[in-house]
């Protein structure tokens, strides 16, 4: 299993990436733009986790902020899902179903809880071992 970090924030993707590889031992794929995560979600079927910011700029035709990466990846893989925003699920419409679309989505909110997070990343990396026996 690989967990694809998402943010246009080269800063952030390397903290997030910092923080789990202080936990886990763990192959990380980082995207800096929606349009570039799903290009990795389409071809590397060993992605088993998405962490990825929901304000992300769109800046031509094929990008897409959060909500749009989740969206294609709910319509293809339904990858468990962490999506890191300051705003509610609930305002989005196109996360509506977010929390039954998968029972391993979680919101993760800025600045985020270290020990909840970890032990959401925890799961998910335990339902996948589950998965594979």
């Amino acid at each position: 299993m690989r967990i694809l970090v998402v943010d246009d924030e080269e800063d952030v993707r390397e903290a997030i990436c910092d923080f789990i590889e202080e936990l886990f031992i763990i192959e990380i794929t980082q995207a800096s733009s929606g349009a570039e995560a799903i290009k990795v979600i389409d071809q590397d079927e060993s992605i088993g986790l998405i962490i990825a910011d929901y304000n992300m700029p769109i800046e031509n035709d094929t990008d897409v902020n959060g909500g749009g990466l989740y969206q294609h990846n709910l319509n293809k893989n339904n990858i468990p899902f962490f999506l890191f925003s300051i705003e509610k699920i609930e305002d989005h419409k196109e996360l509506k179903n977010f929390f039954t679309d998968n029972p391993l989505n979680i919101a993760i909110g800025k600045p985020y809880d270290e020990e909840y997070t970890k032990n959401a990343i925890k799961n998910v990396i335990i339902h996948s071992q589950k998965e594979k026996t």
